[in-house]
């Protein structure tokens, strides 16, 4: 389905913070803290503001309240199990992860999940413990809200031979293929967003300011993150934009980078981030390869709203 198509410019670029585990964030499944979360400095009078959009529906904010909870600056998954499920989000469930012990959210309905605010954060939603932030948020570029390019350059072990010579001559050789080891996209983006900057590099944006800090050169530990491309796909050899027919969704799964070197393209400046990706193993342990294709149909995409998925505040 949808094979031999020509690509034709990017279309779109998600990109996401991926769940404390290591796994892709979806609405099926996302992750905040394990063990106990100090949710102190977040709560007045026991009580923050959380925010919940699954794919390009409205958001939905609801007031949480902790006050069954033993400490506010311990509390535990259980207890905040509790405090989510007695909100009442639409649709979603609140439970313990079996296999991590994390706090879990699962919606009925949906295939993105953003969860923001303070709260998020601080129940580590999108990384959000150990790198502050806004929660679990998902960054969007079109061409026409500032996407320039997104290309995946492969990383790749070389092929080599292994020879042993014998005593009279004779060689024996071990011929070892070319390895894909994962690929290193590089994203150009000419509008600049802080927020998406700091869901990257693991930095810290400041939205009352407007301030952003990169992270330290002592630090050895960054978020990862995916991205999901989208690539026009077209049939025909001397075609229109109209003809686009279908489009090619490639899932980058575990992601690390940095912005990289500012390049001007006719005067405009053109923010890059360049950025590795590896094998990674999901939720059933199974292993991935460091990015997946799937072609859907030009009306799929459409019906993902894309467009629509980041938050007002992000944009």
């Amino acid at each position: 389905m949808y094979n031999r198509r020509t690509a034709y410019a990017v279309k779109a670029v998600a990109v996401m913070r991926n769940n404390p585990d290591g796994t892709n964030p979806s609405a099926s499944r996302f992750l905040g803290f394990y063990g106990t979360a100090d949710l102190s400095a977040v709560l007045a009078t026991h009580v923050a503001d959380l925010t919940i959009k699954i794919d390009d529906n409205a958001v939905e904010t609801k007031s949480v309240d902790f006050t069954a909870a033993a400490s506010e600056s311990a509390v535990t998954v259980a207890e905040a199990v509790t405090a989510l499920t007695a909100s009442a989000f639409t649709g979603i469930t609140w439970t313990a992860d079996t296999d991590t012990g994390r706090l879990k959210g699962v919606s009925a309905t949906g295939q993105f999940v953003q969860v923001t605010g303070a709260l998020a954060a601080a129940l580590d939603f999108g990384y959000g413990i150990e790198f502050p932030n806004n929660g679990l948020e998902i960054y969007t570029y079109l061409s026409k809200t500032g996407l320039v390019d997104c290309t995946m350059p492969p990383d790749i072990q070389d092929k080599s031979t292994k020879d042993v010579e014998g005593s009279e001559g004779n060689v024996r050789r071990m011929n070892i293929p070319a390895k894909l080891m994962g690929v290193s996209p590089v994203l150009s983006v000419y509008q600049y967003d802080k927020a998406m900057r700091a869901c990257i590099e693991g930095g810290t944006y400041n939205r009352s300011t407007g301030a952003y800090t990169p992270p330290l050169s002592d630090v050895t530990e960054y978020p990862t993150f995916c991205i999901i491309k989208y690539d026009g796909l077209y049939n025909n050899d001397n075609t229109k934009l109209s003809d686009n027919d279908s489009v090619l969704v490639t899932t980058v799964h575990t992601c690390q980078g940095l912005q990289g070197e500012d390049t001007d393209t006719n005067s405009w400046k053109v923010k890059t981030y360049n950025i590795t990706a590896s094998e990674y193993t999901d939720a059933s342990a199974v292993r991935h390869p460091a990015y997946e294709e799937l072609p859907i149909s030009k009306a799929a995409f459409n019906a993902l709203g894309i467009d629509t998925l980041m938050e007002a505040e992000s944009v």
